[in-house]
């Protein structure tokens, strides 16, 4: 086992209408600073668990050059380096997110603490071209913290919280500055208990649903580009210790989420839209 850092339900609702598309038509009400609060302190903890898997699936699919974790060999990204697409071996390492690069830095400003990653994977390949399929888990060895970087609240995933998720990677090669690589995520999450505490507020949250995220990076002509999209949704249940509250976020494609709080749906929105309406990043 090595030390590495990576790279980087549908459900229906029966709920009254809400805002239209990316926020509503003209005249459609703002949240309410309740609806905010909720919605801020939903995205802080179902972005520990997506951040979480993302990086997971993220040291599979990029090992880390020189790292002597068995299994997948770095895509390179320099000019003039080969490919080396390798995903037939299992995998087991810790992420450590109070890493720090050579130069001193903190690779993960927003995190803090260890998860251990194991994956069982199966490929078949030709030189230049395949699929591998991981069944990935994840545990947190410490405590995890992250700190959303929009309402600044600090969600807790416990140590010892484990999860399960499957990964398949498809890959494809016709020479050494034109390939593409293409991992999808699929996780079923059922979190209890994650801890969300803004300084003056403490909620225990539960996370539950599913998502999938699809990230591909393709070089073309030595070009490389990264893109991810995202489906699925996730009901975000917190407690004050006084009133249970719901949020639901529905992960929509291109690149939109619709949010339910409080009897209001809002969207499907951009990231933009979120990001002024509700002052939150719903990853």
């Amino acid at each position: 086992m090595s030390y590495v850092s990576p790279s980087f339900l549908a459900l229906v609702l029966a709920l009254p209408a809400g805002c239209g598309d990316d926020g509503g038509s003209a005249g459609a009400p703002a949240p309410t600073d309740r609806e905010v609060f909720l919605v801020q302190r939903a995205a802080a903890a179902a972005g520990a668990v997506n951040w979480t898997t993302e990086a997971a699936s993220d040291s599979i699919v990029l090992r880390v050059p020189g790292s002597s974790v068995p299994g997948p060999m770095g895509v390179p990204t320099h000019p003039g380096a080969t490919p080396a697409f390798d995903y037939g071996a299992d995998v087991d390492f810790v992420i450590d997110f109070d890493a720090l690069d050579p130069d001193g830095n903190d690779l993960f400003p927003d995190a803090t603490g260890q998860v251990h990653v194991t994956a069982a994977g199966t490929d078949s390949d030709t030189p230049n071209a395949g699929v591998a399929t991981f069944s990935a888990a994840v545990t947190a060895d410490t405590d995890v913290v992250f700190t959303d970087p929009q309402s600044g609240a600090q969600t807790t995933i416990p140590a010892g919280a484990s999860w399960a998720y499957l990964l398949e990677v498809t890959w494809s090669r016709s020479d050494d500055n034109n390939w593409t690589v293409t991992a999808t995520a699929l996780t079923t999450v059922n979190f209890t208990d994650l801890v969300v505490d803004d300084g003056a507020t403490t909620l225990t949250v539960d996370v539950q649903g599913e998502r999938e995220v699809t990230s591909t990076r393709t070089r073309v002509g030595g070009k490389l580009t990264h893109e991810r999209s995202f489906e699925g949704s996730l009901v975000i249940t917190t407690d004050d210790g006084t009133t249970v509250e719901t949020v639901t976020l529905e992960y929509l494609n291109p690149g939109r989420v619709r949010i339910a709080v409080l009897g209001n749906v809002f969207g499907p929105m951009t990231e933009g839209r979120i990001r002024a309406l509700f002052r939150a990043f719903i990853p």
